[in-house]
């Protein structure tokens, strides 16, 4: 079984750039966003009453990747606990939170937690603006330390995200033998 890697963080905090880099340093297949598939797919951003589609897919997604992938690393490019997340501060519905976060510390050997710290920029459809971020920010604040996975907070430049992601993820692999 591979290591599963779990990217979180509000919009626009570099979790696809840090998925990608790890995806080429690890090396690792990178679990899909159905978030994103969601609303290329229908024009739209979901509805609350479809937040729950977009978990069942990103853990559908996951566990295909994990299930099929001959390399020793998942990155999940978010977490399903960003639907969630975002069912919080889009609709103040909690419905889905502890359902993901049994799933994290059932799935994922890590949590790697971007930080806000990088500049907002639009991306058609998928983000609302740096307050969203914030919001987004606030809640994992909240949620994160209340899951039993190792946790990493990537800060600085994407070159210092990767580097010390990377030596997390080693440290995490010498102290699980």
């Amino acid at each position: 079984m591979p290591r599963v890697v779990a990217l979180v963080g509000g919009e626009c905090t570099g979790k696809s750039t840090l998925a990608r880099a790890l995806s080429n340093s690890l090396p690792a297949s990178i679990a899909p966003e159905a978030l994103r598939a969601f609303t290329e797919e229908h024009g739209r951003v979901p509805r609350q009453d479809e937040q729950i589609e977009i978990v069942m897919a990103q853990q559908e997604a996951e566990a295909n990747i994990i299930a099929e992938t001959a390399l020793g690393w998942v990155v999940c490019d978010p977490a399903t606990l960003m639907t969630a997340v975002y069912s919080h501060i889009y609709f103040n519905d909690d419905s889905l939170k502890e359902a993901a976060i049994v799933h994290a510390e059932l799935t994922y050997d890590a949590i790697i937690w971007c930080d806000r710290e990088l500049p907002w920029t639009p991306d058609s459809g998928q983000r609302d603006g740096a307050e969203w971020r914030d919001r987004a920010h606030e809640a994992l604040a909240q949620t994160l330390p209340r899951i039993n996975v190792p946790l990493f907070v990537a800060l600085g430049s994407e070159s210092d995200r990767l580097s010390g992601a990377l030596e997390f993820l080693a440290q995490l692999v010498r102290t699980s033998r």
